[in-house]
């Protein structure tokens, strides 16, 4: 694929100004090797997929934006605005559709996630919150052919995490954390306990502030997965963070509320 293509598809997944994100690329389907940044004016891409030939750099004309950003740019990781293409989940019936099939609705009804429709992009929104303030957002696309499949907006140093569980279950088994690999999963298990989504990236370091305070951690992502589990534990048992490992064999977010609590507790 020459420049020109490249640049079309590159176009066509609407970054916003001023953002460095990471996600599949949607010329290989590399997981998580493509690169987009949209810095100073300037649009780069690039695959660290040695196979993948998906590279290039447009510059584009500054507008008053750009011009705003480099005298606030200390602020670019501290604002988000939440676009205007956010809209009521329930105005897409394809989204709600999506969102019952994976066990969403009870978190989004009990006020535990936050859950929205992009209508520019075509994907189900969940809200990134930090002390009750929208900081960013994860976008999973609707179609197989929206790329990629999830979306990063806003500051990506910030987890998305679920102040979950009930007061029957924190007196059962403490006040614990699950890390799983998406937000639908970490919606799907809000009821028993607190979550975060990992979104298929590495385990960033800024992450750990956000989960010293539980009893306990349980890394529950899917079998290839492993090594990156076991990963994470090890940087969070340095980090004074009691964590196991819980390997799973089908996804939390297919499970029911009874098959969940003996997978995650074995009763």
């Amino acid at each position: 694929m020459n420049y020109s293509q490249q640049l079309v598809v590159v176009e066509g997944l609407s970054i916003p100004s001023n953002t460095e994100t990471r996600m599949d690329c949607p010329f290989c389907l590399g997981r998580n090797t493509f690169s987009v940044k949209t810095i100073d004016g300037t649009l780069s891409w690039y695959c660290f997929r040695a196979s993948c030939e998906a590279k290039g750099k447009k510059r584009k004309e500054k507008n008053m934006n750009d011009v705003n950003a480099v005298f606030n740019k200390s602020n670019l990781k501290k604002i988000f605005y939440v676009p205007d293409s956010f809209k009521s989940i329930y105005s897409n019936a394809k989204a709600v559709e999506y969102l019952k099939q994976n066990n969403v609705i009870k978190s989004i009804l009990e006020g535990k996630a936050e859950v929205q429709y992009d209508v520019r992009q075509e994907r189900i929104v969940f809200l990134i919150k930090n002390n009750d303030k929208v900081v960013g957002a994860v976008g999973r696309a609707l179609s197989s052919e929206t790329y990629p499949k999830w979306f990063m907006y806003g500051d990506k140093e910030i987890p998305f995490v679920i102040k979950g569980g009930s007061s029957r279950y924190n007196k059962l088994h403490g006040n614990n954390l699950i890390i799983v690999e998406d937000c639908a999963s970490a919606c799907a298990v809000s009821f028993l306990l607190s979550s975060m989504a990992l979104l298929g990236t590495d385990f960033a370091d800024e992450y750990i502030k956000y989960i010293k305070d539980y009893d306990k951690v349980i890394i529950a992502l899917d079998r290839d997965a492993t090594t990156k589990s076991f990963e994470i534990v090890s940087r969070l048992r340095f980090n004074g963070v009691d964590t196991k490992v819980l390997i799973l064999e089908n996804d939390l977010k297919y499970l029911n509320e009874e098959e969940i609590v003996h997978k995650i507790y074995g009763k």
